[in-house]
């Protein structure tokens, strides 16, 4: 039972493989038990927190766009420009006073 003249495997290697695959099997059904589990644990939470996503009134439109505000922007920096320039300016015509007084 250990030799075959075939070249064939001994059933005792036969066996030892048969073994070996039983109980890979048993850990993948562990395996695919523990990720149905957390599937179903993962599927519950998602259905929990769907109340918290879903839109309870849907957004009205307005008529108007409300950005960009393209005047708005251009008047703030025409103003932020304008006093970097008075200050700079200011600057150096007290730097000039002094260096020249």
């Amino acid at each position: 039972m250990t030799t075959n003249s075939n070249n064939a495997k001994s059933m005792s290697r036969i066996t030892s493989e048969l073994a070996s695959a039983q109980t890979q099997l048993v850990l993948r059904q562990e395996l695919l038990a523990s990720s149905l589990v957390q599937n179903e644990a993962s599927r519950v939470e998602a259905n929990r927190q769907t109340r918290y996503l879903s839109m309870a009134v849907s957004p009205v439109k307005p008529d108007e766009a409300t950005y960009p505000k393209a005047f708005e922007n251009t008047l703030l920096s025409a103003l932020v420009f304008a006093g970097l320039y008075l200050m700079i300016s200011l600057t150096a015509s007290i730097l000039k006073e002094q260096l020249t007084g």
